[in-house]
């Protein structure tokens, strides 16, 4: 059930949109400019958002410009200035003054709202996160400061046996550069690793390793060369979530004051804290206007503190501030509701992404093993992410942040994706329409019958973000869906909760659902900074109670924070888990911001911001799912459901005539363009997409037009319908006038709350006697045999036996198991335990001896010698030797029935041996009635959900039931088999119970009955995996769907039976 809450949040830009319209009452681009620029407001908002251009705008002015500059110096400036004043008129997009944001709540249908009155965008101005991380970098660097600072652990450490790995940075103008480093870590360095895990100074760390044989000062000279190479970082290192870093510099900055007592450092100290408090006073006299001039002062102080002038020191962000909010009221969410859920239909949940490669080679690579999420994520000791191998974190400063231009894509041939079911319809649809004439697909009641949604996949929290377009004489506005939130609705406004409380409230209601979606297990928030450059934009409070620090400053007693080295990583059911060893609970990772983590950024970070959706197995991408029909057609009209527009009309137009006439002068130019967009039926009015972000263009408007010429580069562009941009009848409306906006309105999906509890996978480490990995000269020999299934099969059965029984008869083995598997090659693996060391040379040479006319003819194609990984995740540690013990009585009993198999004429019934294997197991390990039933259920549910099992499959495992139950009766009641060597097979059989009975019995009597079903489980799956000579998952769904068949049905004849007992 998706339901909404009851606050909104909107988006809306500093001027009406009939600011920009006014353009077209100038009779040039300049006289436009000249009105429009000189407005406070507008200049304030350009300051702003770039002081170096603000310059230009004073020169324009004054006239200079126009007089210094070149024709496309001039031009460019026109381009700029016309974007600014664009997007403050149509872009509701927050930035700075161009854009604010607002907040309301839902109120009842039959509530009077207030008309919005004195509508304007407050400001809370802080100091540039990046300006702060360059003055706290040069107070760092400052003589005596280090010694005033505390020190951490670099948090991406990650213990390999006495060697430690890490992330090193440096920073620089261009960004921070990351290597990936080695240390030896000697009991010195530990000592100091735990200590600064509270956070520790220079003086305290040295006193804890200086002695009698190292003085107090190589203490402190070798505690700099850890800081030097970031093995310690200091307590300036930012952190994104909590407090701000202004107010986290300003407490850094008292602390050090403190410490600084009748030292040489206290007169920095306090210059630091005064010039901070300077920039704090100068900031809180800020007015409501004519501020350009404040804000230079502002800079002003900066450049006389440092000596030099610093790009950006202000950070703005702007509330919307009316009395009276825009009217959103039930009717209104519960029709966005409806029309949200006709929208995923047509969307689809991506695939064949990055974690899906991944997922490959990670099962590759470690199958069940829970990993620590820095080994696995480690581009040498594991299998790194996202194509970021180890040469991506290697200092090379010649060619290190080298700008590319983006190469030219060539024609080739791609892989298409057809969804025959929405592709084809689509399609259709979008053909007729432009046959037609036709501006708009109308999908009917119908025609999204034909389609589906699953509540699963739509995230626990999602915005709505929307635009209302009032139809005057309709019951209902045209609802404009321009996204849904992806993974989280706190993404789009975590950045803004300091605004205003109502923003931060809702916000904590979402992050307070979000955890009840995950039940007892746990969202923590990602604290990383990837750059010092987009600070501002991950700034964000504290809204979950747990949180990831990774490359900051963390307390290890801190509540909450979960380090990176105590999260371990799996696969189960196809899903990524990732898992805290201390909590002993899933986690799931949560970026509560709208940073980009594809770009730049390290794999850990990247990897954490990808997994948030894995815990429900993938959210919609939130647009409708056109696939390649984008690319085959230039026109898609409006997609259109009731007065749902899920996709405005796009045109993707060739503007190599648009170029040619750029040669006439203005006028005539201006004229050509619009007779030739209307000869070729294109709108006037549109979006023009730069480089993919959304500029209004009105060719009626000499400044849209002038601007739309300027800033088309390629030879194809993409514009799209412009809906509601120009209508008289606002949903946003001040005095007359109408404002563009963004609606975001927050959804919960509920479906989650109904799911059951979800245990978190054991974190198994490996015994003293039972190491996790045996290489090839240990105790275990680990062989790889590639062939087919058929050449497998008549190996298993004719080869192997023999083979075996020259080993055993030598001494040169005491055990061995096997199993058929593919990675993805179909092949054999054999594992050999030997007495010695000596023997292992002896079985290597015995084997190629002995498979060598296999090799020779190509039956077997290769042979490798492989490292054997102990699945301690499946078996327990503690049970690891038990379980190989089991395999090789199965092992065994698989290859002496095997034998006897291949001189049999009919070997078509050899998986009652199979399924009378199965029973034993069941009946070894002493399950009653009760639980066998549970247990053949469970299996069978969890093969019918594999394999997609609907009423014909069922009603054809039925009749195969039927067909072979005489036989299944004889197999599995009295081990009568049809095969001539019946006996010996029955012998083997009972060798079997008896042996595996003795294991038993040693072993796993003593475990509780969860832990027996699920380790009956594996050990009858790999019994069937050695078993059969191919497709062993079909095999397995079949024999169970069978066996409890012939259970229930066994279990209904002994209650007939007793009833009939009774009345006798």
């Amino acid at each position: 059930m998706i339901k909404f809450f009851n606050k909104y949040v909107y988006r809306t830009p500093m001027l009406p949109v009939t600011a920009f319209d006014a353009a077209s009452n100038y009779s040039s681009v300049d006289e436009f400019l000249a009105e429009a620029l000189s407005k406070d407001q507008v200049q304030e908002a350009i300051y702003v958002a770039s002081p170096v251009f603000f310059e230009e705008v004073e020169k324009f002015l004054v006239g200079s410009l126009q007089t210094e500059a070149d024709p496309k110096r001039m031009s460019r400036f026109r381009v700029t200035a016309l974007k600014y004043l664009n997007r403050m008129s149509y872009r509701a997009t927050p930035f700075g003054l161009c854009a604010g944001v607002g907040s309301g709540e839902v109120v009842n249908s039959d509530t009077t709202t207030e008309a919005i009155k004195d509508y304007k965008l407050r400001r809370e101005v802080k100091l540039d996160t990046a300006y702060m991380i360059f003055l706290a970098n040069e107070f760092r660097d400052q003589p005596g400061i280090l010694e005033l600072l505390r020190f951490y652990p670099n948090n991406s450490i990650l213990d390999i046996g006495t060697k430690s790995r890490y992330v090193e940075y440096v920073d620089s103008q261009s960004g921070r550069a990351y290597n990936l480093s080695i240390f030896s870590n000697n009991e010195y360095i530990q000592i100091l690793r735990d200590a600064a895990a509270q956070g520790k100074t220079i003086g305290e760390l040295a006193s804890l390793i200086a002695d009698e044989d190292v003085t107090v000062s190589e203490a402190k000279g070798f505690i700099l060369q850890l800081i030097d190479a970031k093995i310690l970082i200091s307590e300036l290192e930012p952190r994104v979530v909590g407090t701000g870093y202004q107010d986290q510099l300003r407490e850094i900055l008292e602390g050090c004051q403190d410490r600084a007592e009748d030292t040489p450092a206290a007169t920095t100290v306090e210059r630091y804290l005064n010039h901070l408090n300077a920039l704090e006073a100068q900031i809180s006299g800020l007015g409501d206007e004519k501020n350009v001039v404040r804000y230079r002062n502002i800079a002003a102080t900066v450049e006389a503190f440092h000596g030099k002038a610093y790009p950006n020191i202000i950070r703005l962000d702007s509330e919307v501030v009316t009395t009276g909010t825009p009217r959103v009221d039930f009717q209104m969410a519960r029709h966005i509701q409806r029309g949200m859920k006709a929208f995923a239909k047509l969307c689809r949940v991506p695939t064949g992404n990055s974690l899906a490669k991944f997922k490959k080679q990670f099962d590759e690579r470690y199958e069940r093993r829970m990993v620590p999420l820095l080994e696995a994520l480690d581009p040498e000791l594991g299998i790194g992410f996202d194509n970021l191998g180890s040469e991506a974190f290697t200092f090379t400063p010649l060619v290190d942040n080298l700008p590319r231009a983006p190469r030219m894509k060539t024609s080739k041939e791609r892989d298409v994706k057809w969804d025959f079911n929405l592709h084809s319809f689509l399609l259709d649809r979008i053909l007729k329409a432009r046959a037609e004439g036709s501006e708009t697909i109308e999908l009917t009641d119908k025609d999204m019958e034909r389609f589906s949604y699953d509540l699963e996949n739509i995230p626990p929290t999602a915005l709505a973000m929307i635009n209302v377009v009032p139809n005057p004489g309709e019951e209902e506005p045209t609802i404009v869906f321009k996204g849904i939130g992806k993974d989280s609705a706190t993404a789009l406004l975590a950045r803004f909760a300091h605004l205003n409380d109502e923003i931060e409230d809702c916000l904590r209601e979402l992050a307070d659902f979000e955890a009840q979606s995950v039940g007892d297990n746990v969202i923590a928030e990602v604290n990383h900074l990837a750059n010092f450059r987009v600070g501002n934009i991950t700034e964000r409070p504290k809204i979950h109670q747990y949180e990831i620090g990774y490359i900051t400053k963390s307390n290890s007693t801190e509540e909450g924070l979960i380090p990176v080295t105590d999260l371990y990583l799996g696969l189960r059911g196809g899903r990524l888990v990732l898992v805290s060893k201390s909590l002993g609970k899933e986690i799931v990772p949560r970026l509560s911001n709208a940073h980009n983590y594809f770009h730049n950024c390290l794999p850990v970070y990247k990897f954490l911001a990808t997994l948030q959706e894995e815990y429900h197995h993938g959210y919609y991408e939130f647009a409708p799912n056109l696939g390649p029909i984008t690319k085959m057609v230039d026109y898609i009209p409006r997609l259109q459901y009731k007065n749902f527009v899920f996709r405005p009309a796009s045109w993707r137009i060739p503007t190599h005539e648009i170029k040619k006439l750029k040669n006439f002068p203005f006028e005539e130019f201006a004229e050509k363009v619009r007779a030739h967009f209307d000869e070729q039926g294109w709108p006037r009015t549109f979006n023009y997409h730069d480089r993919g972000t959304p500029i209004f263009i009105d060719l009626n408007n000499q400044a849209s037009l002038f601007l739309f010429s300027e800033i088309i580069e390629t030879n194809l562009i993409l514009i799209t319908e412009a809906i509601g941009v120009q209508a008289e009848d606002y949903w946003f409306e001040h005095q007359g006038q109408g404002y563009a906006h963004e609606l975001l309105l927050p959804f919960r999906n509920e479906v989650f709350l109904r799911h059951p509890k979800r245990v978190a996978p054991e974190i198994v480490e490996a015994v003293a006697d039972t190491p996790r990995t045996v290489f090839p000269s240990s105790e275990w020999i680990f062989f790889k045999l590639y062939a087919g299934a058929n050449a497998v099969e008549k190996i298993v059965s004719e080869r192997l036996p023999v083979f075996l029984a020259e080993l055993h008869r030598e001494g040169l083995i005491s055990s061995f198991f096997f199993l058929r598997l593919r990675d993805p090659d179909y092949h054999l693996r054999i594992r050999f335990r030997t007495p010695d060391h000596a023997a292992i040379g002896e079985v290597i040479r015995r084997m190629n001896e002995y498979f060598a006319p296999e090799l020779e003819n190509g039956f077997i194609w290769k042979i490798m010698v492989d490292t054997y990984q102990r699945e301690l995740e499946r078996y327990g540690a503690d049970l690891m030797r038990a379980s190989e013990e089991l395999f090789a009585v199965d092992s065994t009993a698989v290859v002496r029935l095997k034998s006897l198999l291949s001189a049999e004429v009919n070997k078509d019934e050899e998986w009652l041996l199979m399924m009378r294997m199965m029973q034993i197991y069941v009946e070894v390990f002493e399950l009653d009635d009760k639980q066998i039933g549970e247990f053949l259920k469970e299996r069978r549910e969890t093969f019918s959900h594999i394999f997609n099992t609907n009423k014909l499959q069922k009603r054809d495992l039925t009749l195969r039931y039927k067909n072979h139950l005489p036989k299944i009766a004889a197999a599995v009641v009295a081990e009568q088999f049809p095969f001539e060597q019946e006996a010996a097979m029955r012998q083997i059989l009972a060798v079997f119970r008896k042996d595996i009975t003795e294991i038993y019995q040693q072993h796993f009597r003593h475990l509780s009955i969860q832990d027996k079903m699920e380790g009956l489980q594996s050990y009858i799956h790999m019994s069937i995996l050695r078993f059969a000579a191919s497709k062993n998952k079909v095999h397995e769904h079949v024999m169970f769907f069978m066996l409890e068949r012939f259970y229930l049905q066994q279990k209904q004849m002994e209650r007939q039976r007793q009833k009939t007992a009774v009345k006798k």
